[in-house]
């Protein structure tokens, strides 16, 4: 399995030995892959426009040793790229990059939201800090609700929340619910915000 590190200028050609499997692992611009078996250029699996994150692998009948006898990589920037090309039917990916995670700085309780019955009500007013908002329908009540924006939200709009379930929303819109039971119903609220 060996890793090539290549130094393209632009417009730049590079070949390498065949193998039957090939990775590219960092490739920031795009590159135009062409597969060669028999001096002929497999046309069907040229790949062109690739990044980081393309693998190929040409089919191969039995009586070939290799699925390709030899790749062109071709690169219209100038880039530095890494790829393998594997003689066997292993596969390797690798994801790069780095996650920020952010926790709120603050828990908002606010009192039970009574829902009335057969409308639409308001839970929630926009807030531009809020990270993720938690609505429980309790337990004790009887309806199923529908929760959603403060436009729309209607007896067939939003995500219905039974009784016992709680929706988390990632939102600053405000937010309605809607109370299809005969009688008024309440849900917990609880604001993550910044």
């Amino acid at each position: 399995m060996p890793l090539h590190t290549l130094v393209f200028g632009a417009g730049q050609q590079v070949r390498l030995p065949g193998g039957n499997f090939l990775r590219l692992l960092t490739a920031a611009n795009p590159v135009k892959v062409e597969y060669v078996r028999s001096g002929t250029i497999l046309e069907a699996e040229t790949a062109d426009g690739v990044r980081a994150g393309y693998g190929g692998f040409p089919p191969r009948r039995p009586e070939w040793p290799r699925a390709f006898d030899e790749v062109r990589v071709t690169s219209a920037a100038a880039q530095t790229v890494e790829l393998l090309i594997l003689q066997g039917t292993a596969d390797y990916q690798r994801a790069v990059g780095t996650v920020d995670v952010t926790r709120s700085a603050t828990i908002v309780t606010t009192p039970d939201v009574v829902m009335a019955a057969a409308a639409r009500t308001a839970i929630l007013p926009a807030n531009a800090a809020r990270r993720r908002a938690l609505i429980t329908n309790l337990a004790a009540g009887a309806a199923t609700l529908r929760i959603g924006d403060s436009v729309n939200t209607d007896a067939a709009r939003g995500t219905p929340v039974a009784p016992g379930e709680t929706i988390t929303l990632d939102t600053t819109a405000a937010i309605s619910g809607w109370n299809p039971g005969g009688v008024a119903q309440n849900v917990a609220v609880t604001e993550e915000t910044d």
